[in-house]
C-alpha cells in the first residue's frame, strides 16, 4: 500500500534536489540556496500525479507536479503531506482550471490548450519547450 495517493498535497524539502556531487550554478549557489534565496522557503510543494508501481528492494516513486510548473519524480522516503494551508496558491489554480476545462469539453467550445515544459539543470531552467493544441 503507499503512503501517497493522486491528488494529494505534498511537500519535499528543496535539499533533497542538489545536486549528489554537490554541484552549484553559476553563481555558487546548490539548488536549496537557489531555491531559499528566491524567497520560496525551505519546502518544495506540489501536487501527485502520478504513482508508480513498486518494484521489489526499490523505494516507492511518485510523479510530481511542483507549484512552480516542473514535473519531477520523488521518493516516498523524501515526501511528506503537505500540511492544510501550506501550499502555495499554484495547486488551487491548477485544479480550478482543470475543473473549468473539463466543463468546457462537453459545450461544444473551442478548447485551446497551451504548456510549457520547462528542463532544469543545477536549478536553472535549461531548455523551455511550448506546447500548444487546439481543437
Amino acid at each position: 500500500m503507499t503512503k501517497f495517493k493522486k491528488g494529494d498535497l505534498i511537500r519535499v524539502h528543496a535539499k533533497h534536489f542538489n545536486a549528489p556531487d554537490g554541484g552549484t550554478n553559476d553563481n555558487g549557489l546548490t539548488f536549496q540556496e537557489n531555491w531559499e534565496r528566491d524567497g520560496n522557503g525551505e519546502w518544495c510543494h506540489g501536487k501527485v500525479s502520478w504513482v508508480y508501481r513498486k518494484k521489489s528492494r526499490e523505494a516507492q516513486k511518485y510523479r510530481i507536479l511542483y507549484d512552480d510548473g516542473t514535473t519531477m519524480e520523488s521518493l516516498e522516503d523524501h515526501m511528506e503531506a503537505a500540511p492544510e494551508g501550506d501550499s502555495d496558491a499554484y495547486s488551487e489554480e491548477s485544479t480550478e482550471y482543470e475543473q473549468e476545462r473539463e466543463g468546457d469539453i462537453g459545450t461544444g467550445k473551442m478548447l485551446h490548450l497551451s504548456l510549457i515544459l520547462v528542463t532544469w539543470r543545477g536549478g536553472l531552467p535549461a531548455m523551455v519547450t511550448r506546447i500548444c493544441q487546439r481543437q
